[in-house]
């Protein structure tokens, strides 16, 4: 049985030296130059946010818990896998999400 997973966002916006957003990353990521170029486009404007993917029952349940990172746009498209964060439970958005 999958598990389901929600994304979790109180639209905190990406600084600008963080360290998702340096080439090297982005490349691991298998990122084209074309969307490199857009991801740092989207930065300087002010449109990537911090985003967090955990499963539903685990964020029902706890006050604290250990979620996937990620990055996205205003519409919660995921643009930039992170690596794991542990996370309250206090967002404001929570989508499900088809992981």
């Amino acid at each position: 049985m999958p598990e389901d997973l929600i994304l979790v966002s109180n639209y905190e916006e990406v600084e600008n030296d963080d360290f998702y957003l340096e080439e090297e990353w982005l490349k691991e990521e298998c990122k084209t130059k074309e969307e490199i170029k857009e991801i740092k486009e989207m930065q300087k404007e002010g449109k990537l946010y911090y985003g967090y993917i955990v499963s539903a029952l685990t964020f029902a349940l706890h006050n604290q818990m250990d979620a996937q990172q990620v990055i996205m746009d205003k519409d919660a498209n995921v643009l930039i896998d992170c690596e794991s964060q542990v996370i309250d439970n206090d967002f404001e958005f929570k989508e499900q999400y088809n992981y």
